[in-house]
Formats: structure tokens, C-alpha cells, sequence
């Protein structure tokens, strides 16, 4: 059996449960699904198949060192944007009074559109996208299936892209693409 198809024999075989496994700690699916891809491309490139004997935990211990890099990171990216807006706030004084202007009407803008939502999808989106609860820890909250929270965050996600590129009056082109990405997002995951 040549390499690739060794590693093809591998992939489908542990994929869905590598992909689970990263799934519990990132608490979103398509997340998860980026990583494990990522997972199983980096481990094709370093290793030989052939002389793994335990290629089940061999993945496992891979996907637990690449979600530690993947948090690691993300903490970085955060402190660098903490960073980044502090130097805006202090850094030469106070932020020239038009990017506070432009702020706030971004805000209420953003406001409006979750407003706009029902009150079940506006409570999925909240506390998904703004206290960053996993699907399956909103869906306990509310009482419904992770699947339905997916739909409430994919819902709300189409509406505020739709909202903020009609207040912000970007080219038909722009929002149409992001909307766009979402409903095939959404197909992909069925």
C-alpha cells in the first residue's frame, strides 16, 4: 500500500472522531472542522505512516498539541487587539472625535440589526457570538438542539451582514458574497 493511500485509509477512518474530539473544545463544528483538516495535512506531511503502530493515538496526541497551539494563538490575537485599542485610546491622546463618531454608529447599527432578529434567534446570537458560549452550551441554556442554535447563529449572522451592509453602504457585491458564504456554509453542514 503506497503512502497516500495509507494516509487516505487513515483519514477516512479516524476523521470523524478526531473531528468530535477537537469539536468539544472549540465548541464549533466548522471550526473543528478547519483544525482536524489541518491536523491530518500536517501529520501527512511529517510522518510515515508505515511506521506509526498506534496511529489512533498518534492523531489524538497531534490534535491535542495543535488545539494548544490554536488557543495559544488566539490568546496572542486577542492581547495583541487589546493592545491595539489601547494604543488607539491612549496612545496620542483620545481618538480624533470622527473614528468616535464612526464608532458609535457602527454600534447602533450593529444594535439594530440583533434588535431586528426574533426573540429565540437574538438570544442564540448574544449569547454565541457575544458571551461566546459553544452551540451545545446555548442549546442546554434555551432548552433547544445544538442544531437549532447553528441555525439561530447562521440566521442572525445573514442578518447582521444584510443590516450593517446597507448601513454602511457597501457595494451590493460585498454583502452579496458573505451572504452567500453563509447559505453554503449552512448546505455543506446538512
Amino acid at each position: 500500500m503506497t503512502p497516500d493511500t495509507l494516509f487516505e485509509k487513515r483519514y477516512r477512518q479516524y476523521r470523524p472522531e478526531v473531528q468530535n474530539f477537537v469539536a468539544r473544545y472549540v465548541g464549533n463544528y466548522s471550526t473543528a472542522e478547519d483544525i482536524t483538516h489541518e491536523i491530518f495535512i500536517k501529520v501527512h506531511k511529517t510522518t510515515q505512516w508505515e511506521s506509526v503502530n498506534e496511529p489512533r493515538a498518534y492523531l489524538f496526541a497531534t490534535a491535542r498539541n495543535h488545539l494548544i497551539n490554536h488557543f495559544r494563538q488566539r490568546a496572542n490575537h486577542q492581547r495583541d487587539s487589546t493592545i491595539e485599542y489601547d494604543e488607539l485610546r491612549h496612545g496620542n491622546g483620545t481618538p480624533c472625535e470622527e473614528m468616535r463618531i464612526e464608532a458609535r454608529s457602527d454600534l447602533r447599527n450593529l444594535t439594530a440589526a440583533i434588535g431586528s432578529l426574533s426573540p429565540r434567534a437574538r438570544k442564540a446570537f448574544i449569547l454565541s457570538r457575544i458571551y461566546r458560549f459553544s452551540y451545545s452550551e446555548v442549546g442546554r441554556k434555551m432548552g433547544i438542539s445544538p442544531r437549532t442554535v447553528e441555525n439561530h447563529v447562521a440566521k442572525g449572522l445573514l442578518t447582521c451582514t444584510r443590516i450593517m451592509a446597507e448601513y454602511n453602504a457597501d457595494p451590493p457585491q460585498v454583502a452579496e458574497s458573505n451572504i452567500t458564504d453563509l447559505v453554503l456554509h449552512r448546505k455543506r453542514l446538512k
